[in-house]
């Protein structure tokens, strides 16, 4: 997780990345799924509403506050 959070804040608008947010969203870790979810929206909000529905099951407290996060943007 933190290295998804340090690219997002070295490359902020580094659309190249999003490949790697995008296999940092399937991880197993709904952490790391979670922030992977906040760096795709930051680079695009649709795909990032797209990638939210999928985590709207509500497995576990920080993908429910990503996810919120995603939607009140």
């Amino acid at each position: 997780m933190a290295s998804i959070v340090k690219l997002e804040e070295l490359f902020p608008k580094d659309n190249s990345l999003i490949e790697v947010y995008k296999n940092a969203f399937n991880d197993k870790s709904y952490k790391v799924s979670g922030e992977a979810l906040i760096a795709i929206t930051a680079l695009d909000s649709l795909e990032g509403l797209k990638l939210a529905k999928q985590l709207e099951v509500g497995k576990d407290l920080f993908t429910d506050i990503s996810v919120a996060r995603v939607y009140s943007q």
